[in-house]
């Protein structure tokens, strides 16, 4: 697959220098995925190959163990033939000390002539005697391998039962029908998760679509609003004139603001209303003539142009009441559609007077010569009679504050509804992104579950018929070891019988010995006893050392049995390991096992992709996040929490979990993707910016101390970054 990938990463790269500039920048896209792929192959291949010759090492480490073994079975065997030897030479020395012993009874004949016939009767009975003991020895060698083979018999039997019996008790088609069911469910909610999953990626998609649209209106809006905000800002300036500027910005006490920004109106009658105060729009307000007199040496002074100046002390009071005309048409004094403050009434009657505002042009011809009048489209009649009329821009090029902001103030309500909706937008969004989250995790999780149902059920019929063996091959123990039971007992009860016999005969020759003991004298019986007492000992230890070699030999024996029994373990784990390097190596080449027993169904269909990996011990919710860090390599994303047992302040640990969204800013990165960015850093023990952090994580950053969501992520993320973890 390697290759395959290699050689379609050539072909692409030829492809780049025969495009066109917009087809260079797609192949290039392919080119960099590619890469990817690949360096993630290279990688992955890197870690297993190290894998391969660790579990070569242990393959070889089960051989030395089993040659260590043989080592000891036969210094154990060198022991036991040792042990012979020394039997065999206490054997000739007893000998030789009974020959010593008949001898100084020999010479003890005939000392004189009470003591003789004692002597002779007791020197009878204890050749009688050895003879009697030897026998018993005989039958006690002769006993103890047949007691050894019936216990190991015994013990034999009873293991084949205990498996026969836990053999009995596995309802192995039971558990292969609940593992159907099982994985039959788990490929049903799988697909209801898959499903579950394109469903969410669609609505993501779609929103993060929707996003980018009320991205771009907010931007076309602020920038409409910006526009126009800027454009009355100029109007302003350009229609009040620099003159007015100076005055409003000179902090003079005293000063109010021009007309056009004292008063508000409503939009059906501000042409009108502008047309009828023409440039007095542009008049100033002011408390008194003292500080009109103020603000005009102030222009004077800065040669900044001339400004009309309203003091309200000096003012001609406006009438108490107008009397307005009853005609058809006629709308109100000009003075009275405009809102102010009431403090502003003689200066907006200087500036309106009694002016009209009728509806049209009709209206004003019935009361030409009597009022001045302005139509809402903006012609003046005149009282004198003269009428000024055409464009419906207004005189002094001035408008009302309040005309003038109602279309800035709808754009601004326009922008604040598209930011909402991209607020909207946004918390769907996360919403979409937890939830995907989530699936993605169940999804991750039930894969594992439906791969370790696989591999049971796969392991159920692969053990069922290693159990059919071992129930045949049990059943075989037993009926050719039961058997020899009885036999074994017949053959030990006629030798109990035999030992019966010998110890009666035995002990009735002591009696024998102590009767003619007794019909000794004190003198004879202490210098017989001196004589051969020493002998008598020597005998009886030699025949002791004989019986404890016996016992080290069936120590010996049973050592030799314990370590074939654990080279046969060896040899298994042997086999085992075999299995791990077929399934490293199908990691890495993609290819099959070949054959390799038991185990090859399961290697071959990879259900060794994902490995046990650790786990927290309890729910997240009983830990406190001290800290995150991103991990970006090989193209896997994972979140890595730095977690405080609540309960247990002095408990921390690391938590891994995938990461699907793009990171924040404002996380510290470690990534084989270069950046220059304080918080982008490739190396996770040498981090050059932040010492504090480089020791941190030296101290923290451990296997032991590092947990994972699952069983995927934990084997994803080992084979992305273990290597930084190695080193």
């Amino acid at each position: 697959e390697l290759e395959e990938k290699q050689k379609e990463f050539e072909e692409i790269s030829k492809l780049v220098k025969e495009k066109g500039e917009f087809e260079q920048l797609e192949v290039k896209k392919q080119v960099e995925e590619l890469k990817g792929v690949l360096d993630r192959k290279n990688s992955a291949i890197i870690f297993i190959d190290k894998n391969i010759q660790d579990n070569l090492k242990t393959v070889e480490n089960a051989k030395n163990g089993i040659v260590v073994l043989n080592n000891k079975i036969n210094d154990t065997k060198n022991k036991i033939n040792e042990k012979l030897s020394q039997i065999e030479k206490i054997k000739e020395n007893i000998e030789a000390k009974k020959v010593e012993l008949n001898k100084i009874l020999e010479e003890l004949t005939g000392l004189n002539d009470s003591a003789d016939e004692h002597i002779q009767k007791r020197v009878a009975l204890r050749k009688e005697l050895e003879g009697l003991k030897d026998k018993e020895l005989n039958l006690q060698k002769e006993k103890l391998p047949l007691e050894n083979d019936l216990s190991n018999i015994k013990t034999k039997i009873q293991q084949s039962k205990e498996i026969l019996e836990k053999l009995s008790q596995i309802d192995i088609e039971s558990n292969k029908d609940r593992l159907k069911v099982q994985i039959d469910e788990l490929e049903k909610e799988l697909g209801d998760y898959k499903i579950a999953q394109q469903n969410t990626l669609n609505d993501l998609d779609k929103t993060k679509n929707e996003m980018n649209d009320l991205a771009y209106n907010i931007r076309i809006a602020t920038s409409k609003v910006a526009q126009m905000e800027g454009a009355k800002q100029a109007y302003e300036a350009a229609n009040f004139g620099g003159a007015i500027d100076v005055i409003m910005n000179s902090n003079i006490k005293g000063v109010h603001a021009p007309l056009a920004k004292l008063a508000q109106v409503d939009k059906e009658y501000s042409l009108a209303l502008e047309v009828a105060m023409g440039n007095r729009m542009r008049n100033i307000v002011v408390d008194d003539d003292y500080v009109a007199k103020n603000a005009i040496e102030i222009l004077k002074s800065t040669n900044s142009g001339r400004v009309t100046f309203l003091p309200l002390n000096k003012l001609r009071p406006a009438p108490n009441s107008l009397k307005l005309p009853k005609d058809n048409g006629v709308i109100d004094f000009a003075i009275n559609l405009i809102d102010f403050d009431d403090e502003y009434l003689d200066a907006f009657y200087l500036a309106l007077g009694e002016t009209l505002i009728v509806e049209d042009y009709q209206c004003a011809q019935k009361l030409i010569g009597k009022y001045k009048m302005v139509t809402l489209n903006g012609e003046v009649f005149d009282k004198s009679g003269a009428i000024t009329g055409g464009s419906t821009n207004n005189k002094s090029g001035l408008k009302f504050s309040q005309t003038e902001n109602e279309e800035l103030e709808e754009y601004k309500n326009r922008l604040k509804q598209i930011e909402q909706k991209y607020k909207n937008a946004e918390i769907k969004k996360l919403s979409l992104e937890e939830k995907l989250d989530k699936v993605r995790s169940e999804y991750s999780s039930i894969t594992t579950e439906l791969s370790k149902a696989k591999i049971e059920y796969q392991s159920i019929i692969q053990n069922s018929e290693l159990n059919l063996r071992q129930i045949d091959e049990n059943k075989k123990i037993l009926s050719e070891l039961e058997p020899q039971i009885p036999i074994l007992e017949k053959k030990l009860d006629k030798l109990e019988e035999q030992e019966f016999d010998l110890n009666e005969k035995i002990l009735k020759l002591n009696e024998e010995i102590e009767v003619i003991e007794t019909n000794m004298t004190e003198s004879q019986l202490g210098e017989l006893k001196s004589k051969t007492q020493n002998v008598e000992n020597e005998i009886k230890t030699l025949e002791n050392n004989v019986l404890k070699s016996q016992n080290d030999i069936n120590d010996f024996n049973r050592d030799i049995n314990f370590n074939v029994e654990v080279i046969k373990t060896k040899e298994i784990q042997n086999e085992e390991n075999k299995v791990v390097i077929a399934i490293e190596y199908c990691r890495s080449s993609g290819g099959k096992t070949m054959a390799i027993g038991s185990a090859k169904t399961m290697i071959d269909s990879g259900s060794w992709q994902t490995e046990k990996q650790p786990k927290l011990k309890k729910s997240i919710k009983e830990f406190k996040s001290l800290y995150k860090v991103g991990f970006y390599y090989q193209g896997y994303k994972f979140m890595g929490e730095y977690l405080v047992d609540i309960k247990k302040p002095d408990d921390f640990c690391w938590f891994i979990y995938p990461y699907y969204k793009d990171f924040d800013n404002k996380t510290f990165i470690f990534s084989d993707i270069v950046k220059i960015s304080p918080y982008w850093q490739r190396s996770i023990y040498d981090i050059r910016q932040n010492e504090r952090l480089r020791n941190f994580m030296i101290e923290t950053f451990r296997e032991n101390k590092i947990f994972y969501s699952d069983d995927l992520t934990g084997t994803d993320f080992k084979q992305a970054i273990d290597f930084e973890i190695r080193r």
